[in-house]
C-alpha cells in the first residue's frame, strides 16, 4: 500500500513525520538504526531540491570509480529539461528515468546522532548516486522532496526515446577505435602513476564518471594522492575522487580538435564500461611521457 508522506506541520522533526508512513513496528528508532522511505524521483522535484537542500556532500558511482564533492546550490544554479527526458544542471546531467527505487533514510549512530541521506539505483549496476546531508543542509527540503516523489507521480510522458548514457558511451569508444589520427591507446599499466602526477599540477582538471542514470564532471585541483594496494585516491580540500586501477582495462589519450590544446585521458574496464575520463592542458612533457603510447 502507498503511504504519502503527510505535509509538513508545525515544528515536527524529519524523525516525527517520517515515523507516520512506516510500519508501527518500526517507530522507535534504536541507536545504530535506520528508517527508509522508497522515493521514485522526478524531473520537477530535482529541479527544486538543490535551491532550497543549500549545501550536502554529493556522490557518484561509475565501474570502478566513485567522486564524493561538497556541494551547494552554487553548483546548481540553472537546470534544463531536455527534450528526450534528461535533466541538466552545470555540473550533473540525470536521466531519472533509469532509476530504480530509491531511498531516504534517517540513519541514528550509536551516539544518538542523526543522520539523513539520499540513495538512487539504477539496474545491475545498484547504487548510482548518493546525497549525504550535513549541518549546513535544510533538512526541511528533504522532507518536502520525500513527501513529492513518494506519491503515484510519473516521469515524464511522450519524451523523445534516446540510446541512453550506456549507448553513449558506447558510441564514444567505438569511435575511438576508427579516430587514430586523434586518438592513441596507452599502456593502462602506468595509468596509476599519472594520476598521481596530477597532484602537483598547477592548473585545474575536468574529471568526469559516468553511468546509466548520471553524468557528472567538475573542474578540480589535486592536492595529494594515496596507494592503498589497487586503489588510488586523489584529494582535495573539497572532493574525493576513488579509482579501482585494477579495473582499468583500456586507456586512450584523445586530443582535442579545436586549438585549446586540451588531451583527455579515459579509461575503460573489461566490459567497455568508462571508469572516469580525465580532461587537462598545459601538462609538462616529462608528465605526459608517463603515458607512453601502446605499440
Amino acid at each position: 500500500m502507498n503511504r504519502s508522506l503527510p505535509s509538513v506541520l508545525g515544528n515536527e522533526t524529519f524523525s516525527t513525520q517520517l515515523k507516520k508512513v512506516i510500519h508501527p513496528e518500526n517507530l522507535r528508532i534504536l541507536p545504530d538504526r535506520e528508517i527508509r522511505v522508497a522515493v521514485h524521483p522526478v524531473n520537477e522535484s530535482f529541479c527544486q531540491l538543490w535551491p532550497d537542500l543549500r549545501e550536502a556532500c554529493v556522490s557518484t558511482y561509475a565501474p570502478g570509480a566513485a567522486l564524493t564533492r561538497e556541494c551547494t546550490e552554487l553548483d546548481f544554479l540553472w537546470n534544463r529539461n531536455h527534450e528526450n527526458g534528461l535533466l541538466e544542471f552545470p555540473e550533473c546531467w540525470y536521466d531519472v528515468r533509469q532509476m530504480d527505487v530509491s531511498w531516504a533514510i534517517q540513519r541514528t549512530d550509536l551516539s544518538g546522532k542523526k543522520n539523513f541521506t539520499m540513495k538512487f539505483s539504477a539496474g545491475s549496476m545498484g547504487l548510482v548516486h548518493q546525497i549525504d546531508l550535513n549541518g549546513n543542509s535544510e533538512v526541511e527540503a528533504l522532507i518536502r522532496f520525500v513527501e513529492f516523489n513518494q506519491t503515484d507521480y510519473q516521469t515524464e510522458i511522450g519524451a523523445k526515446l534516446w540510446q541512453g548514457f550506456d549507448g553513449m558511451i558506447q558510441n564514444r569508444y567505438d569511435r575511438w577505435q576508427k579516430r587514430t589520427d586523434i586518438v592513441r591507446r596507452v599502456e593502462r599499466c602506468r595509468v596509476p602513476g599519472f594520476l598521481s602526477q596530477l597532484c602537483g599540477f598547477n592548473g585545474l582538471v575536468r574529471l568526469t564518471l559516468m553511468n546509466n542514470a548520471i553524468k557528472h564532471s567538475c573542474d578540480l585541483k589535486f592536492t595529494s594522492s594515496v596507494f592503498n594496494g589497487e586503489t588510488l585516491e586523489m584529494l582535495n580540500h573539497k572532493a574525493k575522487f576513488v579509482i579501482q586501477c585494477d579495473q582499468i582495462s583500456e586507456a586512450y589519450v584523445i586530443q582535442c580538435q579545436c586549438p585549446c590544446g586540451e588531451e583527455i585521458l579515459e579509461m575503460y574496464d573489461c566490459d567497455q564500461n568508462l571508469i572516469a575520463s580525465i580532461a587537462y592542458n598545459g601538462l609538462s612533457q616529462s608528465t605526459t611521457k608517463l603515458l607512453p603510447a601502446l605499440n
